[in-house]
């Protein structure tokens, strides 16, 4: 598959515990760096925007080729997983099964 044809949906959970000022800015420097390179279909999905549900995840999730969980803190791997859990059910049940989830940031060395 082509990169410009791939989707990846970079997916930032809502923070319960802030480590610093600018926390959450792991999905726009992924999405710059991904552009750079060649990936043009890359969705941010930031859980703290209001206007973002998790219904509407699983609606964008339904079409991605690559789903990952971007800048996550160790304290957020069971809401991580939790979410991960019901975007994969909701990914077989639609007959997307293979669609990769990753884990990235200091939360992943915890996994």
């Amino acid at each position: 598959m082509a990169q410009q044809e791939t989707k990846i949906l970079i997916l930032g959970e809502r923070l319960q515990h802030r480590a610093f000022n600018g926390s959450n800015q792991a999905l726009p420097w992924l999405a710059s760096t991904l552009h750079n390179n060649g990936f043009d279909n890359v969705v941010q999905f930031d859980m703290e925007n209001r206007n973002n549900s998790f219904e509407r995840l699983l609606h964008e999730a339904e079409t991605a080729d690559l789903i990952t969980f971007s800048g996550t803190f160790s304290v957020s791997l069971g809401q991580i997983d939790h979410n991960a859990s019901l975007l994969k059910t909701h990914l077989r049940n639609t007959h997307r099964r293979e669609v990769p989830i990753i884990v990235g940031g200091y939360g992943a060395a915890g996994v």
